[in-house]
């Protein structure tokens, strides 16, 4: 029969990504009707072409997607490594107090095309989009084949509820605790598996992205890329990191997903207020587990040979525990985590002007307090905040000076460089 070729058992498995219309050809090869061997053979033909389209079209979706955000992307690796190339300036707070606030992500991505052009925008677009691709298509392929075991193997009775994030009313079906093991359990597992193997490609992405400081050239392509990790560290060196970023990723989704199992079990209501919560507590989750994505990240790049995280701009770790034990001694947990607001917390800085590592020095130190005095007395007597270039000139006779050659760390967690 039709539906036992391979090639329509994994047309099967791509319905999940983009389903098919109800004049699809597989629907029509599925039909009751028995075709004969010629029909057979021009259904199966017909199945794998269009098989072909929608990867096509998936391709497509994904290379659109990952093409929109990339640029965004590429800044908010270069926040998390702590690289500021731009000097704060002073602005208000939502509640109109004086604060120094550093670039949002849309005037960092300008510094970068002005710096380098356009071509900066697009660094390991490659390793980007096939981690995307290959990600969601495991993902997707895996979660099936896990619900056709738990199908066959483990389920005595078919299921009536639907899944935790739906409120079927016309069911009238209670979704029971083994219903929610049960879908965890397969999300968890689909996650997994979609992560593990694509997270080679995010490796290659952050270290091509890094290059863009020194404008160095160490990684080029993508399979060259691949190459040179491979030979000089390892199958370890393109899963450097891996542990971390595991655990801020199912970290947070298992928690979301008891998060809206106890909120469905308390709280009844109609399915738009369940998606609101289900929004809110992955923000929330992902948050507090934050650092230990920014933690994943430095260890996918330590190993690197380059400049930005060598010494001394950045100490080596043996083990991310000890990464994550820099960051925190450095209040650099949550370093990137904001990408629009960016206020400077200038207490911390000059408190942490003294501490092993930082970079900073006296000079630092007393920039820190000048520049807490002088918000203090912005909000104490309510003057106009100065004007830029003043407070560009102040902040380079601070440290942030764009002459000389090097790289310094600036006292607000992260370091510029002058070319």
């Amino acid at each position: 029969m039709a539906h036992d070729q391979p090639a329509v058992i994994l047309h099967e498995l791509l319905h999940e990504v983009n389903p098919p219309n109800r004049t699809h050809a597989y629907d029509r090869a599925t039909s009751a009707t028995i075709p004969d061997a010629k029909d057979e053979e021009a259904v199966v033909r017909a199945a794998r072409f269009d098989m072909v389209v929608r990867w096509a079209i998936y391709g497509g979706q994904v290379a659109a997607s990952t093409a929109l955000f990339h640029p965004f992307a590429c800044a908010r690796v270069l926040m998390d490594l702590g690289y500021e190339p731009v000097a704060p300036t002073l602005s208000r707070t939502l509640f109109g107090k004086p604060c120094l606030v550093l670039p949002n992500i849309t005037s960092y991505v300008r510094f970068m095309r002005n710096r380098d052009g356009r071509g900066a925008l697009w660094r390991g677009f490659g390793a980007n989009f096939c981690g995307v691709l290959v990600g969601n298509l495991t993902n997707d392929i895996a979660y099936h084949l896990v619900d056709e075991f738990i199908k066959r193997k483990v389920r005595s009775s078919p299921r009536k509820a639907w899944s935790v994030f739906v409120v079927a009313h016309q069911e009238n079906a209670r979704y029971s605790p083994a219903d929610f093991a049960e879908d965890l359990t397969k999300e968890v597992l689909a996650r997994t598996a979609g992560l593990t193997l694509a997270y080679p490609f995010q490796v290659v992405f952050l270290r091509v992205v890094s290059q863009f400081v020194w404008k160095e050239r160490v990684y080029t392509g993508l399979s060259d890329s691949f190459l040179q990790i491979y030979r000089q560290e390892g199958i370890r060196g393109l899963y450097s990191g891996f542990v971390p970023f595991m655990v801020s990723e199912i970290g947070a989704l298992v928690l979301v997903w008891i998060a809206a199992y106890a909120f469905r079990s308390v709280v009844t209501g109609d399915r738009i207020w369940l998606t609101i919560f289900r929004f809110a507590a992955d923000y929330m989750m992902r948050t507090v587990l934050y650092p230990f994505k920014l933690v994943g990240r430095m260890m996918a790049i330590s190993p690197a040979p380059l400049k930005i995280v060598s010494p001394p701009l950045l100490p080596k770790f043996a083990h991310w525990r000890d990464c994550f034990a820099y960051l925190k001694m450095q209040n650099s947990l949550m370093r990137g985590s904001n990408i629009f607001m960016r206020i400077v917390n200038v207490d911390k800085f000059a408190t942490a002007s003294g501490k092993p590592g930082s970079g900073a020095d006296s000079s630092s130190s007393t920039f820190a307090e000048s520049v807490a005095s002088s918000l203090e007395k912005a909000s104490r007597v309510g003057r106009r905040l100065p004007s830029e270039p003043v407070i560009a000139a102040s902040i380079r006779a601070g440290g942030f000076s764009e002459h000389g050659k090097g790289a310094r760390f600036s006292a607000f967690g992260g370091f510029r460089t002058s070319f």
